[in-house]
């Protein structure tokens, strides 16, 4: 990664919204060590007055960091949640884990709190094959920890609930996966990973879970689509997808409304964040409460409805447009971005579906709505959802299998498309 210089850095930091929590990482050369002079894990987290965040203990028998054991979660009065420190620890767990395999650098930028945006949809035709969703992963995860840390929040239960429900699950997908991985010969890479980087588990894993705890169609889109391509390791991601393995809080996506006061949180960070550039502590409360409005009416919004979990070759698929506000006139689809000749309904059907139906599915909505004016207007808006056909075989194992979680969803892409070509 390029040295970046400190003068830009402080630009950068002072062109930002503020972080009243924890401080970004500006570069890895500033990331501090995760394991001492004798190689053993350091505790980075409590170091750096890091937030609190799920630890994965290892068995005391074979020292293994996923059997046995339970998860101990945070008590959050003493270490509330904090993602943007957890996408920091995954970022700088990246510099000593990428001596396994030098494409574990290459984006990790992506998962760094500053920049990362990675659950919107899936380009498998792109060399970074993931995009943003236009809000930053750390502001949408920012209402999860809110509510995590706040005992008294009427949501706290449900959503406590399901964050630790998918943490268990997804930790069993990423103990899967290493498993079956193989660089430099080590069978198991478990032991050696979690030696070079004691954090990156925990953190890698808190950051799916929070993603899935959202119910976004649109994330749970992207996740499946990435952890399709699990099956060029050698395993199988989930057979109904990602938001199968737990219960999530649907309100608390950015196509959700958390407080109640209709407008989205997409819409309320378009306001509070883009323009008056509230931190992320300062969106969740804002989204939070059904007092703090923007000033604007809500802006139609399109999401796509399709199928969750496995696509097979010969399946059928259907996707279905959806408005937030507003009446609909018009309806084009485009598979990445060409315009699909005679689909201008509500719903685009793809019947037995191969390998080269995979691709990013575009619905331009023409809706007539009513602006802050109260005077009608007449706009084009668009959603998108990821299509990933696959045949399901199992290809002997590789360092994909690490790359793809020591580099969080952003590196899934990436590395099964390089395989690929």
């Amino acid at each position: 990664m390029k040295h970046m210089s400190w003068l830009l850095v402080l630009a950068m930091l002072a062109a930002s919204p503020a972080f009243s929590g924890w401080t970004p990482v500006p570069e890895m050369e500033l990331c501090p060590a995760t394991v001492n002079d004798e190689d053993d894990p350091v505790n980075w987290p409590k170091v750096n007055t890091m937030s609190g965040m799920p630890k994965i203990h290892n068995d005391e028998v074979t020292k293994n960091p996923w059997v046995a054991k339970p998860v101990t979660f945070p008590d959050v009065a003493k270490e509330p949640y904090d993602f943007c420190g957890i996408f920091d620890v995954i970022y700088c767990s990246l510099g000593p884990a990428g001596s396994l395999s030098d494409d574990i650098l290459n984006f990790a930028n992506l998962v760094q709190c500053m920049f990362a945006d990675i659950n919107g949809p899936v380009d498998l035709h792109a060399d970074i094959p993931v995009t943003p969703n236009g809000v930053l992963d750390s502001y949408e995860l920012a209402i999860i920890a809110a509510i995590l840390n706040d005992v008294n929040h009427p949501l706290n239960a449900d959503v406590t609930a399901s964050f630790q429900g998918y943490f268990y699950e997804i930790k069993n997908l990423v103990m899967e996966a290493l498993f079956v991985a193989n660089v430099k010969g080590d069978k198991d890479l478990r032991g050696t990973l979690f030696g070079l980087a004691p954090y990156l588990g925990g953190s890698l894993v808190s950051v799916l879970a929070g993603f899935a705890v959202m119910g976004d169609p649109a994330t749970d889109s992207a996740l499946d689509a990435l952890l399709g391509l699990l099956a060029e390791i050698g395993l199988e991601p989930p057979e109904n997808g990602i938001a199968s393995l737990g219960t999530p809080v649907r309100a608390l996506g950015p196509l959700g409304d958390a407080d109640g006061d209709g407008f989205t949180n997409k819409q309320e960070y378009n306001y509070f964040v883009n323009i008056l550039e509230y931190s992320p502590e300062e969106f969740a409360a804002a989204a939070l409460d059904p007092n703090a409005v923007p000033d604007t009416p809500p802006v139609p919004e399109v999401t796509i409805g399709g199928p969750t979990g496995r696509i097979a070759v010969g399946d059928t698929v259907t996707l279905s447009a959806n408005v937030s506000v507003g009446s609909v006139t018009d309806y084009a689809w485009k598979k990445n971005g060409v315009i699909l000749d005679d689909e201008v309904g509500a719903a685009l059907v793809l019947a037995n579906v191969q390998l080269d139906d995979s691709g990013v599915y575009t619905a331009a909505v023409t809706v007539e709505y009513e602006d802050g004016n109260k005077a009608l207007v007449v706009d084009t808006f668009e959603g998108s959802f990821t299509v990933t056909v696959l045949e399901y075989t199992v290809p002997v194992g590789s360092a994909l299998g690490l790359s793809i979680f020591a580099g969080a969803c952003a590196l899934a892409g990436a590395m099964g498309i390089r395989r690929r070509k």
